[in-house]
């Protein structure tokens, strides 16, 4: 009879063990990601931030991603409220987000985190206020192109990088400003002719009137 209970109940317990390692490996992914995207390039993303698309009475929109490509993902996720009356619901479930990358493949969600708005389960966000998701995923070397957001059955947010290379693409090429021209410069004046070298009249010598000068003849006396 103990037999027959073990072998009924070995199956629960099979399950209950299976939940607990899947619980730890969870957790274990959890912080493996958290290490990993502490050198992650936070990145604007205008194609899925610019656009809001309806999530129920809410807004949603992911305007930031933090990237390690090939590693890990995060997504800045927010639902804001722009009527004038405070909506309720419950918070969503972390089922409730998949990340769909270019080819079609779900990638592996690590954790789901409510930074605002969020108690006991309710997600309230006041009116034009907005509450904030973490939203973190697991990348390989063959997650290209851009990724999908789906959240609940209805709502996709799209145009989500997932390499570095796409955000570069996908930015506005800077136009090169040519310089500017240097201001013209009025041609130098040619230099002034020197001025005509006069040559005075040469004078005529002049006679030098030689006086000779009469010196007295001394005949020596001899004694």
């Amino acid at each position: 009879m103990s037999r027959l209970v073990a072998l009924l109940c070995l199956p629960t317990a099979v399950a209950s063990a299976q939940g607990v390692l899947a619980r730890a490996a969870q957790r274990i992914a959890s912080m493996s990601a958290d290490v990993a995207l502490t050198r992650a390039a936070s990145i604007d993303v205008p194609a899925a931030g610019g656009v809001s698309v309806p999530f129920g009475d809410l807004q949603a929109a992911v305007p930031t991603v933090d990237l390690v490509p090939g590693v890990v993902v995060r997504l800045h996720l927010f639902l804001r409220n722009t009527g004038e009356a405070a909506v309720t619901l419950p918070v969503p479930p972390d089922s409730a987000f998949v990340l769909v990358d270019g080819t079609g493949r779900r990638l592996p969600r690590v954790s789901v985190r409510v930074r605002e708005g969020a108690a006991q389960g309710v997600l309230t966000v006041p009116p034009l206020e907005r509450s904030r998701f973490e939203l973190v995923f697991t990348l390989d070397k063959a997650a290209t192109g851009e990724a999908a957001l789906k959240v609940g059955a209805a709502t996709v947010i799209r145009g989500i990088p997932l390499t570095q290379g796409e955000v570069q693409a996908a930015a506005p090429t800077p136009t090169a400003t040519p310089p500017a021209a240097p201001p013209a410069t009025p041609p130098a004046a040619p230099p002034a002719a020197p001025p005509d070298t006069v040559i005075p009249p040469r004078s005529a010598p002049r006679r030098l009137a030689l006086h000779h000068a009469t010196v007295p003849t001394q005949t020596p006396e001899f004694p």
